[in-house]
């Protein structure tokens, strides 16, 4: 075991922790509501909805501009979670990389590639659209906006972050792309 994944483990221990707290006290919150508001009826039209509204972004597709660009960040990190899998892994141990799934990883580094770049584009849209273009329906208080640009911004430090880690393994093998690693955009 190597020194940064000693570093590692300490940092997502830490995160676990940290993670676990805040839903200790959310949990308590919850437990504080109203009991009679039963939520556990009909699961299978629950889980239908979920799917639904959740995955297939229905209601945020009646608006084809704002619901475009909500679906292709939401998919986008979706897809991310491929990486987000195997980077965590290599963090307990470095050696591992999914690039043994063969085609399947050409696949997935392929679409990881071309949605970063559509992600980032849409989070630059929708920046572009809360202040500059200063749609009415997203008019809210300060802080709002505030919040709004906070997370856009940490979203698309999420894909640079994502090109900049798949740019220094390609540099790391001498800009020689792994045999089924596809990255058009980062190569």
């Amino acid at each position: 075991m190597e020194l940064k994944n000693i570093i590692f483990i300490f940092f997502f221990v830490f995160a676990i922790g940290l993670f676990t707290w805040s839903c200790r006290k959310l949990i308590k919150y919850m437990l504080v509501a109203k009991k009679k508001d039963y939520r556990f009826d009909q699961p299978l039209k629950r889980i239908q909805r979920v799917l639904k509204i959740v995955f297939g972004q229905s209601k945020l597709l009646r608006d084809p501009v704002a619901g475009t660009l909500h679906f292709l960040i939401f998919w986008g990190f979706m897809l991310f979670l491929f990486a987000v899998s195997e980077a965590l892994i290599q963090g307990f141990y470095s050696p591992f990389t999914l690039a043994g799934t063969g085609v399947f990883y050409s696949l997935v580094t392929f679409v990881q590639d071309i949605f970063g770049l559509l992600v980032f584009i849409a989070c630059l849209f929708a920046l572009y659209r809360r202040f500059v273009q200063k749609v009415p329906r997203l008019k809210v208080e300060r802080s709002g906006q505030l919040d709004a640009a906070f997370i856009l911004i940490m979203i698309m430090l999420v894909v640079i972050a994502m090109f900049g880690e798949n740019i220094s393994l390609i540099a790391e093998h001498n800009f020689i792309l792994s045999h089924y690693g596809v990255r058009p955009i980062t190569a």
